[in-house]
């Protein structure tokens, strides 16, 4: 940092520099002097910067975002400014910092061209900062586009959730209706189903049957061992079950009086 300084002030000795280091403008040696009673600002000394006498060189500086209110000062007090700034990256700088310089002077607040201290050509610099920000605007592009893809992922999942739920209830609605069958007594079973029955018996096996004929529900019947075994071993149905457990709703009609005589008279 120091040799740039001083190499800079031998091009430049009738010129403060305010050299940029991050986040402040800061000023040595003598410049850090004039600076300090101009701006009426603190005058340190830097412990890690020694000069060629071997002491510790003299350091003052401001925030970079204070340069509009201090140059002001600095110029009105006859002082010829040049600015240092950082033309790199600082994270990519590992054993040098390149910089530029403006160098300003007088109320007239001229401004020279910046230049690089390390001699690259405008061109050439024009053209890494394109090819920077093509790759800054790949990546917002790529950021864009996988933040589109899960937005959809997730427009998938919601779907997929819809359509598995709107199965369930298909195959639910189906179940209720599927077993519409005949009994023995030409009723229609509008569904059956056997279930435990856990509200009578929560840590035994108690299973009952319930079911609905010609549209009317019918009470809970409970099974016994040997109905739940055969219902188990698929030895009877849900209309087996129903005929089995419903004998009252299982009565054939009554043959009618017509019919009972000509029967009579076969005899």
């Amino acid at each position: 940092m120091l040799k740039q300084w001083t190499k800079l002030k031998e091009k430049h000795p009738d010129a403060l520099l305010l050299f940029r280091v991050g986040d402040f403008y800061e000023m040595y040696k003598e410049d850090a002097v004039a600076a300090s009673e101009i701006l009426n600002i603190t005058l340190a000394r830097n412990e890690k910067m020694k000069g060629a006498d071997g002491r510790s060189v003299e350091i003052a500086g401001f925030p970079h975002h204070a340069l509009d209110y201090y140059l002001p000062k600095l110029i009105r007090a006859g002082q010829r400014i040049a600015i240092c700034d950082q033309v790199e990256d600082p994270q990519k700088l590992k054993k040098r910092e390149k910089r530029g310089m403006i160098e300003t002077e007088g109320q007239e607040n001229k401004k020279t061209e910046t230049v690089n201290n390390n001699n690259e050509p405008k061109q050439e610099r024009e053209a890494t900062m394109a090819k920077k920000e093509k790759k800054t605007e790949k990546k917002e592009e790529q950021v864009k586009a996988a933040q589109v893809e899960q937005q959809a992922t997730v427009q998938r999942t919601t779907a997929t959730k819809k359509q598995v739920a709107k199965k369930d209830e298909t195959a639910k609605a189906e179940k209720e209706q599927k077993p519409k069958q005949k009994l023995a007594n030409g009723d229609t079973l509008d569904y059956a189903t056997v279930f435990r029955m856990s509200n009578i018996a929560p840590n035994a096996n108690v299973y009952g049957v319930k079911c609905r004929i010609n549209g009317v529900d019918q009470d809970t019947r409970r099974l016994t061992k040997e109905e739940r075994a055969m219902w188990f071993d698929k030895k009877i149905d849900q209309k087996g079950l129903v005929e089995m457990k419903y004998p009252a709703a299982m009565r054939k009609p009554a043959q009618t009086q017509e019919h009972s005589r000509s029967k009579s008279m076969k005899m």
